[in-house]
């Protein structure tokens, strides 16, 4: 994790993300277990790091081999890279998205929800 999302970490509050863990034991297919308080699936969550690092790293040389290479090929590759999160991590459509707003994604509800928390109930839309 990076010192600046370590930092945002200590400003709010948040605690660590544990999705990654998450998606791969729904990739995998492993059951859910029952953690004990405080204890988070450290090891899965890493091994869902990694894996996708090896993955689209893997990619970013082939680029690069095939001569794809500065800002422009940087960019072509966030694109893979928010792709490939976005296709792992968020639930199939027939999976109620519990918690977001229009389309689940995650920007629109941390956007918003400051927002409409000052608002009056008949404002909000969502």
């Amino acid at each position: 994790m990076t010192l600046g999302e370590k930092a945002e970490q200590c400003l709010t509050g948040l605690p660590d993300s544990f999705v990654p863990a998450r998606t791969l034991r729904r990739l995998l297919a492993i059951p859910e277990k029952p953690e004990k308080p405080g204890k988070q699936p450290v090891g899965l969550n890493l091994a869902m790091h990694m894996g996708q690092a090896v993955l689209v790293g893997s990619l970013r040389g082939v680029m690069a081999t095939a001569g794809l290479r500065g800002p422009w090929a940087s960019v072509m590759l966030l694109s893979v890279r928010l792709t490939n999160d976005q296709t792992l991590e968020n639930p199939p459509a027939s999976e109620p998205r519990h918690g977001h707003g229009p389309g689940g994604s995650w920007l629109w509800t941390s956007s918003t929800k400051p927002c409409t928390r000052s608002r009056p109930a008949w404002w909000r839309t969502y």
